[in-house]
């Protein structure tokens, strides 16, 4: 069983992905910001199989929480989740350890 991080702000979003990976085995755990899923990661020594993150420009901590999460698990792809894709916004999800960028259907 491979295990799955989603970082989302959007409810809805989050639980349609969740769905959707449930339904190929995967254990999903859905957590609302970056904030509230730093105990998750200081928590879970053994890391997770990916990571799923809405770049959330209202929230201040996704630049540091990106970095927390290649520190602690750097071999843990992390794709990044753009609403509205920009190149300088993939440069600069790429700049700080995304493994990959998507825009959010």
């Amino acid at each position: 069983m491979f295990k799955i991080l989603i970082i989302d702000s959007s409810g809805e979003d989050a639980e349609s992905l969740r769905g959707l990976l449930a339904e190929e085995g995967a254990q999903v755990v859905v957590r609302r910001d970056g904030t509230a899923a730093r105990p998750l990661i200081d928590g879970h020594a053994d890391g997770f199989t990916a990571v799923f993150m809405l770049w959330d420009v209202a929230d201040p901590a996704f630049a540091e929480t990106l970095a927390l999460l290649r520190h602690r698990w750097p071999e843990t792809p992390v794709v990044v989740m753009i609403e509205e894709f920009t190149y300088d916004l993939a440069g600069r999800a790429f700049g700080l350890g995304a493994k990959g960028v998507l825009q959010k259907p």
